[in-house]
């Protein structure tokens, strides 16, 4: 969720991994690791010196994570590595691979472009650790700008009742003023053949990417049409434009997505509030990789046509669709062609866009008819291939007796 203000820069920011060693086994507190850290920024550079923040430290193992602009992080690095007095013992900061990587999704990446286009931010999600490390990360980002924004998180529930979620975000708009741009990013995904997935998966899945974004929704539409301003988006997938094998339980939810989009887009009219849909391709997300481990063989094969983008990459090419108050971003050659294929009845704004979906939707159909094809083809491949590895140990027994 964001709120308007200041002007749009350019900012980023790093996560450096320190851990202290001492010449004995005492104690070395948070409170002291944030001294230390301070402290030698200071000595090298006064007070002039990059804004960082600590983002977790384990005081049994000395070891922690600071934030700081990315462009200065050697910097930071270079004073801490210089220190070696602290409090009048000896001390020495090495580098420590951290086993935790920051916030990488879409979602983050928008809150991330949200901020720097002048925004308030609030991040919202059901883990409170990932929650207040994503938060730290994106106040130090904020900061950078010294515009005074702000950056919060809630832990919600997105597949609680309605009432939760409508008081969970009227407390957002006390903190932070009137929610200006809600972007709807809850997800879950599980692929598998329909007879595979436990009958329990589609209506969590229902209730996780669908109707959180209903509820959500409808928590602050009131407000936007009584302010006549406002914008929402929704992020689908090109799984809600063309459904392949694996995804019975995933697909329909981003289909619904769609339209619910186009009809709230249609009621939103006369309330100048603007409706807009996401739909990113495979991205490289820990999401992603977490799905991969479990992806059917036939998904996988059927994934890597579409070739793999970048979190940072979708949310910036939404955000530009935002600003330029396009209804439906897609990401790259592949999911542009699926976009003018699919487009049907959704709204367009774009003249220029209209006309190229009216002049070039039967020629990618014809190129979709081959994707088609090709998919097909997988599916019975590695149908006669698992069929060929149950029918070997049943030849070889029978050789046997």
């Amino acid at each position: 969720m964001g709120n308007r203000d200041g002007n749009q820069v350019e900012a980023d920011f790093a996560r450096l991994g320190v851990r202290i060693e001492l010449p004995d086994k005492r104690v070395f507190s948070i409170d002291q690791f944030e001294l230390f850290v301070n402290e030698a920024i200071r000595e090298i550079f006064g007070s002039c010196g990059p804004i960082v923040k600590i983002s977790e430290y384990d005081a049994s193992l000395r070891r922690g994570s600071v934030v700081a602009p990315g462009n200065e992080i050697q910097q930071v690095w270079a004073a801490l590595s210089a220190k070696g007095q602290f409090q009048g013992q000896r001390i020495a900061a090495h580098l420590h691979t951290l086993t935790e990587t920051p916030a990488t999704g879409i979602g983050y990446q928008l809150a991330v472009g949200l901020i720097e286009r002048g925004c308030h931010v609030t991040i919202v999600a059901r883990n409170v650790k990932d929650l207040q490390k994503a938060c730290e990360e994106l106040q130090i980002l904020a900061d950078q700008r010294g515009q005074q924004q702000k950056v919060q998180w809630k832990s919600i529930d997105m597949t609680a009742d309605y009432d939760v979620i409508k008081a969970a975000f009227d407390e957002c708009a006390k903190e932070l003023g009137p929610i200006d741009i809600l972007i709807n990013n809850a997800g879950h995904s599980v692929q598998a053949p329909f007879c595979d997935l436990p009958a329990t998966d589609f209506e969590k899945q229902m209730k996780v990417n669908y109707l959180s974004a209903v509820y959500a929704t409808r928590a602050v539409v009131d407000d936007m049409k009584a302010r006549k301003t406002g914008h929402i988006s929704f992020v689908s997938s090109a799984a809600g434009q063309f459904a392949i094998f694996g995804y019975s339980a995933y697909s329909p939810t981003k289909f619904a997505l769609r339209g619910f989009a186009d009809t709230l887009h249609m009621e939103l009219l006369p309330y100048k509030v603007n409706v807009a849909v996401l739909y990113p391709p495979n991205t490289d997300t820990e999401g992603f990789k977490l799905e991969l481990e479990t992806m059917p063989e036939e998904t996988k094969l059927m994934s890597d046509a579409a070739g793999l983008f970048t979190p940072k990459h979708v949310a910036e090419a939404h955000l530009k669709d935002i600003a330029d108050g396009n209804y439906t971003t897609t990401i790259g050659l592949d999911g542009w062609m699926l976009g003018c294929l699919t487009a049907g009845a959704c709204p367009e704004k774009s003249l220029f866009r209209a006309l190229t979906q009216s002049a070039l939707a039967g020629v990618f159909r014809a190129i979709t008819l081959v994707y088609l094809g090709y998919f097909n083809g997988i599916t019975k491949k590695c149908y006669r291939r698992r069929l060929a590895w149950t029918e070997e140990p049943k030849e070889e027994e029978e050789k046997r007796e």
